[in-house]
């Protein structure tokens, strides 16, 4: 499908996996930091605003947010470079949401000579290229045991799982995937921006997804990305 809001801009639907739920593909071209954080929010505002707040439900934090929305940043980056989405989604009309912003823990990637930076899992080549290999025992040990944690954290906090979204950027969109799909319970919904499926789970999805029936998925990926290229991200 099409769509001709920008010349930039194309959006598609494709199956995340025989009979699985539609993951909606929103394909981006990025000129500029500022027209990427418009566009980023105006499609995750769209994406979690499918749980609305409960008829009579009190907004915010400070009334017990009857939904969260756990989102990771990508590599190098912290928490700080994503400051703009809550206040972003909460103008919105989303008021009602529970925002959590984690800072990755720092470690040394190997792409970057062995020093030490903000990362979800460790990465040995960059641009990621549909030939490249993911180390899983990484992601799964840092990455997705972090958002595991913070999902069930949310439960223990009395927010059922239908009501918890996952997402992320890059790094994030990637561990967003992983954890999201292998999660239990379903989810309301996971959302991937620059994001990909790792190698391993690509070869196998339903090893990794737990859940009777997989959220629904919102991925969108920039046509012109230098480090994560739309051909690996597109497998």
């Amino acid at each position: 499908l099409r769509w001709s809001a920008s010349p930039m801009w194309r959006r598609a639907t494709t199956p995340l996996a025989s009979g699985g739920p539609r993951a909606f593909t929103r394909l981006l071209a990025v000129s500029a930091t500022a027209a990427f954080a418009t566009l980023a929010t105006t499609t995750l505002s769209r994406a979690v605003g499918t749980f609305a707040a409960p008829a009579g439900a009190a907004a915010g934090r400070g009334g017990g947010a009857p939904s969260r929305l756990i989102w990771f940043h990508g590599l190098g980056d912290t928490s700080a470079g994503w400051a703009f989405l809550p206040p972003y989604l909460k103008e919105r009309g989303l008021d009602h949401i529970d925002f959590v912003l984690p800072t990755a823990p720092t470690m040394p990637i190997t792409v970057n000579g062995g020093m030490a930076m903000p990362g979800w899992f460790d990465m040995a080549q960059l641009p990621y290229l549909p030939s490249t290999e993911d180390d899983a025992a990484s992601i799964q040990a840092v990455g997705v045991q972090h958002m595991t944690a913070l999902i069930e954290q949310a439960e223990a906090e009395g927010i059922p799982a239908e009501r918890i979204a996952v997402g992320g950027f890059s790094q994030g969109g990637c561990v967003a995937l992983v954890a999201g799909l292998a999660y239990p319970r379903k989810l309301a919904g996971i959302a991937a921006l620059s994001g990909w499926l790792p190698s391993y789970v690509r070869a196998d999805v339903s090893a990794v997804s737990a859940a009777a029936e997989r959220p629904p998925v919102l991925w969108g990926h920039g046509e012109a990305d230098p480090l994560v290229t739309l051909e690996a991200a597109a497998l």
